[in-house]
C-alpha cells in the first residue's frame, strides 16, 4: 500500500495501526515535524503515518509563503516538502530561503524526477528525496535518517563553534603544520599579531617557516626533527611580522604521524614579545646595576638581622677577611675577629632601630695586610612576613686615616716646635728644656723608651730617659757616663753626623752584636743634637712595633731634633755664663 492510493477517515487519522517495524514500537514523540503539501489527502495520511510512529506534526502548508512563515513561528525538526505547491513560490525555493534564514533540514516529496528538477532540488541541500509513490516504511525511514543526519550535523556544528570558540579566544595563535604540505590552518589572531592573513598563510605554505629568524631556524628545525611523537614540546623564536618587526614567539606544540612520510604539527605560538622585552629591560637594568656597584670601591654585602650573610657584591675580594663562598650563609662573629665583630653587630642593631646606621671604624687584618674600614648600613624595606634585612656598604679608608694620621703627626710636631720655641724664650735650666723635649717626643712618638745622651768630651752622659715599665736598655742608669766607642750604632752616628732608623733589629748584624739584652727592641733611631756643626748629643727611640719609624715620623723627629738643639745650646750657653760670672778667673773659685 502506498501512501498516494490512501484515504483517511475525515479526522485525519487512520483507522488502525500501521504493520511496519518502526510503528510497532510506538515511540513516544521524538520529532516535530512540518507537513507542506498543496494535495490535503495526501497531506493528511502522510500526518497519519507519522503520528502513529510517534512523531507530532506541528503544522500543514499547501503553499512556499505558509511554509515559510510556520516555519519562522514552529520551527520544526524537519519539514516534509512537496516541490510542486500552489502560489508562485515553489517547494524549492521555499525549502532554500527556509535552509538560509533557519536552519531547518527538509525532505522533498515528488512526482518529479527529471535531471534539471533534481539539479534545482540540490541547491537547498536536502536530507531526502521521495519519490511519489512511496510507502510508510520508506518515509520513516529517511525521516529517521533525515532527523539522524541533522541532529549529527547539528553536533558537529555546537563542536566546531565551541572549538572555535576555544581557539578564537587563545591569547596565541593556533595553528597546524606539515612537514609535507606547510601550514594547513591558522587561527584569526594570526592576522592581529603578524599582520598575515590565515588565507595568506594557507596559499604559501611555508611563509611561516621562512619568517623565522635565520638564528632560530636551526634550532627549531632541530627541535623538529628530535621531537617525539605524541609527546608536547616547546620552544621559543622570532618571527618576522608583515610590518618588519621581529616578534618573539613561545611555540607549544604536538606532533603525530599521519602516515609513513607526513607528520603534522598542532600547536599554539604565544607572542612573548612583551614578556622578552621586559627581560631584556630587566637584564640591562641587572648588568648596569652589576656594572654600577664594580665601579663602586666599596664593599656590598646583605646581612639578615642575625649577622648572617645574605649576599655579596663586589668585585673586590682582595679586601675580604675571608673569600665569599667562605663566609655566605655564616654569620658575622664566625667570620671577624670578635672585637670587629661587635662594633658590626652593634652598628647592625642601630640599623635596625632607627632604618640607618654610619660612621662606625675598624682595622681588619685582610691579605694585603692591616686595613681601616668605615661602616654604613641601611634597613632593607620590610616585606610582611619575611625576617629584616639590611644593606652594609664597608668603604676601605686606610688612605684616610693615613692622611688623618699625618695630619695629627704635623699638628703634634707644630705643637712640639711651639713649644719648645716657647721654653727656648721662657727657661734656661738645662733639666727643664731636656724634660720638654722629652715631653714633646711623647707627643711626635709614642715610642717604648726615650733617651737623651749629652757628650762630654769622649764620654756620653744619660742625661734623661723615659722607659715605658719593663723596657729596659743598655746602658740604663741616669747619670751613668760610658765610651761611645763600646756601641757602634751610636760611634757611627756621632762620627758620621747622620740618624740611623732600624726597621728590624733583628735583622741589623751592628744590634745584634751590641744589644744581645734587649731583644723586645724591634724599631730604633738614633739622631744626633747638632749644636754649631758638632753633635752635642744623641736622642734614642725605642720601639716594639716592627716599621714603627715611619718616613714621615723620620722627618718629624729630625726637625724636632734641630730645634731641641737650639734649646740645649740656650741652655748650656746660659749655665756656662753664669758658672763665669760666679768663678775668680785667676784662681777659679767661685763666689758662692
Amino acid at each position: 500500500m502506498n501512501i498516494r492510493s490512501r484515504v483517511d477517515p475525515p479526522n485525519g487519522r487512520s483507522a488502525a495501526p500501521h504493520p511496519h517495524t518502526i510503528g510497532r514500537h510506538r515511540p513516544t514523540a521524538h520529532g516535530n515535524l512540518l507537513i507542506v503539501e498543496d494535495e490535503q489527502i495526501v497531506a493528511l495520511d502522510i500526518q497519519g503515518s507519522l503520528e502513529n510512529a510517534g512523531y507530532a506534526v506541528v503544522g500543514l502548508a499547501d503553499r512556499g509563503e505558509m511554509a515559510l512563515q510556520k516555519a519562522q513561528l514552529l520551527r520544526p525538526d524537519l519539514l516534509m516538502m512537496d516541490i510542486g505547491l500552489k502560489g508562485e513560490m515553489d517547494g524549492i525555493e521555499a525549502a532554500i530561503q527556509i535552509r538560509a534564514r533557519f536552519g531547518l533540514p527538509v525532505i522533498f516529496l515528488t512526482a518529479f524526477a527529471n535531471q534539471s528538477t533534481l539539479e534545482r532540488a540540490r541547491l537547498a541541500e536536502p536530507y531526502g528525496y521521495l519519490l511519489k509513490p512511496f510507502d510508510e516504511q520508506e518515509l520513516l525511514i529517511t525521516i529517521e535518517m533525515a532527523l539522524y543526519k541533522h541532529g549529527m550535523e547539528k553536533k558537529l556544528r555546537e563542536s566546531e563553534a565551541r572549538y572555535r570558540g576555544l581557539v578564537e579566544g587563545m591569547p596565541g595563535i593556533v595553528y597546524r603544520y606539515s612537514n609535507k604540505c606547510g601550514g594547513l590552518l591558522y587561527s584569526a589572531q594570526v592576522s592581529e599579531i603578524l599582520g598575515f592573513s590565515p588565507e595568506q598563510l594557507c596559499a604559501e605554505p611555508m611563509l611561516w617557516h621562512n619568517s623565522i629568524h635565520p638564528d632560530d631556524l636551526p634550532r627549531v628545525d632541530q627541535s623538529i626533527r628530535e621531537m617525539v611523537l605524541g609527546k608536547a614540546f616547546q620552544i621559543e623564536y622570532r618571527i618576522r611580522a608583515e610590518n618588519g618587526n621581529w616578534l618573539w614567539f613561545e611555540d607549544h606544540s604536538l606532533g603525530y604521524k599521519i602516515d609513513q612520510d607526513e607528520i603534522i604539527l598542532e600547536g599554539v605560538a604565544l607572542d612573548i614579545t612583551r614578556r622578552k622585552q621586559a627581560e631584556s629591560a630587566a637584564l640591562e637594568t641587572r648588568y648596569q646595576l652589576e656594572a654600577t656597584l664594580d665601579a663602586i670601591p666599596d664593599l656590598l654585602f646583605e646581612l639578615g638581622l642575625d649577622g648572617t650573610y645574605l649576599a655579596y657584591h663586589s668585585p673586590r675580594t682582595e679586601l675580604l677577611a675571608a673569600p665569599p663562598e667562605v663566609f655566605l650563609g655564616k654569620t658575622i662573629p664566625e667570620i671577624l675577629p670578635a672585637a670587629v665583630a661587635q662594633i658590626v653587630m652593634d652598628a647592625l642593631q642601630e640599623a635596625h632601630q632607627q632604618g640607618h646606621s654610619a660612621g662606625k671604624q675598624f682595622e681588619l687584618h685582610v691579605p694585603l695586610g692591616k686595613l681601616w674600614f668605615e661602616l654604613s648600613i641601611s634597613r632593607k624595606p620590610v616585606i610582611p612576613g619575611r625576617e629584616p634585612s639590611f644593606i652594609v656598604l664597608t668603604r676601605e679608608i686606610s688612605h684616610r686615616k693615613a692622611l688623618e694620621a699625618a695630619e695629627l703627626a704635623q699638628r703634634q710636631l707644630a705643637e712640639a716646635l711651639r713649644d719648645s720655641a716657647m721654653t727656648l724664650n721662657s727657661s734656661l735650666k738645662l733639666e727643664e728644656v731636656l724634660d720638654r723635649i722629652l715631653e714633646n717626643l711623647g707627643t711626635i712618638a709614642a715610642c717604648d723608651s726615650s733617651i737623651i745622651l749629652l757628650l762630654e768630651g769622649r764620654q756620653a752622659r744619660i742625661a734623661r730617659q723615659r722607659l715605658v715599665p719593663g723596657r729596659q736598655t743598655l746602658p740604663h742608669a741616669p747619670g751613668l757616663k760610658f765610651n761611645p766607642a763600646d756601641l757602634p750604632i751610636l760611634a757611627s752616628v756621632i762620627e758620621n753626623r747622620q740618624a740611623c732608623f732600624i726597621s728590624d733589629t733583628q735583622v741589623e748584624p751592628r744590634w745584634a752584636a751590641a744589644h744581645s739584652e734587649t731583644g723586645w727592641i724591634i724599631s730604633f733611631a738614633c739622631i744626633p743634637i747638632l749644636i754649631r756643626d758638632k753633635v752635642a748629643g744623641v736622642i734614642n727611640l725605642a720601639s716594639a712595633t716592627p716599621d714603627f719609624f715611619t718616613r714621615q715620623k723620620s722627618e718629624h723627629l729630625l726637625t724636632f731634633a734641630n730645634q731641641a738643639a737650639l734649646a740645649i745650646e740656650k741652655a748650656q750657653l746660659f749655665e756656662q755664663t753664669y758658672f763665669l760670672s760666679l768663678t775668680d778667673p785667676l784662681t777659679e773659685l767661685t763666689w758662692l
